[in-house]
């Protein structure tokens, strides 16, 4: 800062104190902060570091900025004075210089430094004790909010207790509604398992009856002969089937369903089964993991057991007929290939089943053929060959 005269300096200096103490720390320099609590005479004595901050061209832009939008309560001179120093405009150190000059020579504030530092402390001693008033009305302020806040949040807190405990309360009916949900439905499920179990009995008993029936019928038609001829009670011989049949012409026919029987009753299978002429094709692994059947065992047990009986049943009937597996897991080896009237065909690595039954019905010559299966895409296929359809369910009941 260029040497001035010692009015202009206190000038400068009171304006410069003023812009300090009216500005917050963190945007004032480092080096000037600690003065913003100083009063005028106290910033006397580092006259010369307060005032070298006009030396900075940033610090006097943010000075002649509080000086035309804060409008601070200056005395003209001190803010004409500082303007000067921070618009250092052309001939500015002149009119510095030449403020002891142009300062009236009765005035108070030249004549009588004393009496001005008096005025600024008590300026400042004043508006101390408004910022102690204002600060002491904030603290009120403050605490009776905070006083506010505690009632609110004790408030809370009980709306939040009673609303957990409502909580507590909803979820033990929730789970005592839950649990007796559960509970009727093992009973709906339990009564449901009886209901089928009952529905398969009776299933079974109709369809056992429906062949008690069937073989009494024929029972009574064998008798009526010999009672007519008043033959003498003997031993039944089998009746033997033809060893020569009369070859049959034209496209295979469907069996008929006899009147009074259900399409899919076992009486409707053991009826077709009675022909001299039909022949009987079994889906091997669709029969014995039907429901009723007995897949629960291994697959060898499993073709054991169904040809055995299907050989029974065909012994019985005196009709011949192939049963077809799969034949992917079986052994070359350890495949049978007949078991009395019954052949048994596994098909090749490189098809299915289904395939090899559809190849084996369409070689056989137009003889009546009962297809046992429910698979019901192969019972399609076996009906566009004229294959009459039984359900692996009917051949079951019927081999039972």
């Amino acid at each position: 800062m260029i040497p001035l005269p010692e009015e202009a300096a206190l000038s400068l200096l009171r304006g410069v104190g003023a812009y300090l103490r009216a500005t917050p720390a963190p945007e004032l320099p480092p080096e000037v902060r600690r003065f913003r609590g100083f009063r005028d005479a106290a910033m006397a004595t580092h006259r010369d570091t307060i005032l070298a901050l006009l030396d900075d061209a940033a610090a006097r832009r943010m000075i002649l900025e509080w000086l035309d939008e804060d409008k601070p309560s200056l005395r003209k001179r001190d803010a004409a004075i500082l303007r000067i120093a921070c618009e250092r405009l052309q001939g500015w150190e002149k009119r510095l210089s030449a403020e002891r000059r142009a300062a009236p020579a009765g005035s108070a504030a030249a004549a009588a430094p004393a009496q001005q530092e008096a005025a600024e402390r008590r300026r400042l001693e004043t508006a101390l004790e408004r910022s102690k008033e204002k600060a002491r009305r904030w603290r009120q302020d403050l605490k009776r909010e905070r006083e506010q806040g505690a009632e609110l949040l004790a408030a809370e807190r009980a709306r939040a207790a009673a609303a957990a405990a409502e909580l507590e309360v909803l979820r033990a009916a929730l789970a005592e509604a839950r649990r007796q949900a559960e509970a009727a439905r093992g009973e709906a499920d339990a009564a449901e398992r009886r209901a089928d179990r009952e529905v398969r009995r009776a299933r079974r008993a109709a369809e056992e009856a429906a062949l008690e029936a069937a073989r009494l019928r024929a029972e009574l038609k064998d008798t009526r002969p010999r009672a007519a001829g008043g033959e003498a009670s003997r031993p039944e011989v089998p009746k033997r089937r033809p060893s020569v049949r009369k070859p049959r012409t034209g496209p295979r026919e469907p069996l008929k369903v006899r009147r009074g029987l259900l399409a899919e009753a076992p009486a409707t299978l053991d009826h077709w089964l009675d022909r001299d002429d039909v022949y009987l094709l079994v889906d091997g692994y669709n029969v014995t993991k039907a429901q009723t059947g007995y897949g629960d065992v291994e697959l060898e047990a499993q073709r054991e057991r169904l040809i055995r009986e299907v050989g029974s049943l065909a012994a019985r009937k005196q009709i011949q007929g192939t049963i077809v597996f799969d034949g992917s897991d079986v052994p070359v080896s350890g495949r049978p290939k007949r078991r009395g009237p019954v052949k048994v065909v596994f098909s090749r690595e490189d098809e299915i089943a289904d395939d090899r039954i559809i190849g084996l019905l369409a070689e056989l010559p137009p003889i009546p053929v009962v297809l046992a299966t429910n698979d019901r895409e192969l019972q399609e296929r076996g009906r566009v060959q004229g294959a009459t359809i039984a359900t692996s369910d009917q051949l079951l009941a019927l081999l039972r």
